[in-house]
C-alpha cells in the first residue's frame, strides 16, 4: 500500500468518522444542549454567581458549536473550502464576513433563588439531581 492509498484512506476515515459524530449531535443536540445548560448552571451555583457573565459567553459559544456540528450533516465541505474544518484561519466562513461560527439563538438562562450577580446579568437557576434528562444507554 503506497502513500497516497494510505491518506486516501485516511481522508475517508475522517470523512466517515465527522458525518457520524455530525449525525449523534443532530440526534441528540437538545439533550446536549439541556445537559449543557445544566452544567453551566451548577458551575454558576457553586462559584455562587460570581463568574455569572463567563459561563453564560462560555455557554452560549459551546451551544453556538454543537448547533453548527449538528448542522454539517454528510454535506462537509471538503478541507480547504472557506469554513470547512482544516480550512485556513484567514478563510470566511459561509454566509459570514470571518471564520466565525453562526449565531444560533439560545435560551436565557433561569435567574437563580438568591445570591446577587453582577449588573445586567442574569445568572442561571439552580441544578436538581433528580431531573427529567433522558439518560444514554447502558452497555
Amino acid at each position: 500500500m503506497d502513500r497516497d492509498e494510505i491518506t486516501r484512506q485516511g481522508k475517508q476515515m475522517a470523512s466517515d468518522l465527522r458525518d457520524t459524530v455530525s449525525a449523534k449531535v443532530s440526534e441528540n443536540e437538545d439533550t446536549i444542549k439541556g445537559t449543557l445548560g445544566k452544567a453551566a448552571r451548577w458551575v454558576d451555583e457553586k462559584t455562587g454567581g460570581k463568574y455569572s457573565e463567563q459561563i453564560g459567553k462560555a455557554e452560549a459559544k459551546v451551544g453556538d458549536g454543537v448547533g453548527w456540528v449538528a448542522s454539517q450533516g454528510s454535506s462537509t465541505p471538503e478541507s480547504g473550502t472557506p469554513g470547512a474544518p482544516g480550512a485556513q484561519a484567514a478563510d470566511p466562513a459561509p454566509g459570514g464576513a470571518g471564520p466565525t461560527m453562526p449565531n444560533t439563538p439560545t435560551t436565557p438562562p433561569t435567574p437563580p433563588t438568591g445570591g446577587t450577580s453582577a449588573p445586567g446579568t442574569t445568572p442561571p437557576g439552580p441544578i436538581t439531581p433528580d431531573d427529567d434528562a433522558p439518560r444514554p444507554p447502558q452497555g
